[in-house]
């Protein structure tokens, strides 16, 4: 249902907390203390382009032995830790309530897009599980029902300033008519064309 225009691109780095420099776990401490979860995101406004060169290096490790890789990727990890505690970009919490509120701001702002929920999961880098029970646990609500929802209404509002109940319904995403008409009768009480 869902057809984002923009691509997404992701990074994911996983390591263990203990072979960071004591310094550097520090700052990853204090960075990543406060958050709920076993990771951080960030949106692509907080990823340098010195960031990604620095994660774009790993590939350059596979040419060491196996001691100078160990201190070569040790090295780029405590960059980037750095980097991120001090980046200015908004950091995406990987808490339930607060990637609920995120979706449903989203879905919001893109009720005429045409939406899915893989897209909207790797948007969000997260499951499609953990998107929907995040979301479920925010809205009360399923995503699918919440854009049905949030659809009709907009198109309610469309029809009630003149435009036809089919293009109405074109424009709010529905691609077959006779679903539109059976959520719009569920949802609002009548016909779209009453």
């Amino acid at each position: 249902m869902l057809n984002l225009s923009e691509d997404t691109e992701g990074y994911s780095i996983h390591f263990s907390r203990g072979i960071l420099p004591d310094a550097v776990a520090q700052v990853f401490d204090s960075f990543t203390s406060s958050k709920e979860g076993n990771g951080c995101f960030y949106s692509i406004d907080a990823i340098s382009d010195r960031l990604i060169s620095v994660v774009d290096r790993f590939e350059l490790a596979i040419c060491f032995n196996s001691m100078e890789r160990f201190a070569y990727m040790q090295a780029l990890l405590s960059e980037i830790i750095v980097l991120l505690s001090t980046s200015e970009g908004e950091r995406i919490v990987h808490t339930d309530d607060e990637l609920g509120a995120r979706v449903a701001k989203y879905l919001n702002n893109n009720i005429e897009r045409s939406i899915s929920l893989d897209k909207l999961a790797r948007r969000f880098f997260v499951s499609k599980y953990h998107l929907c029970r995040a979301f479920k646990s925010y809205s009360g609500t399923t995503v699918h029902a919440y854009v049905n929802h949030k659809r009709i209404i907009y198109a309610k509002g469309l029809i009630e300033s003149g435009v036809t109940a089919s293009r109405a319904a074109e424009r709010v995403g529905f691609g077959d008519y006779s679903a539109f008409y059976r959520a719009y009768v569920r949802i609002v009480g009548k016909s779209p064309t009453a």
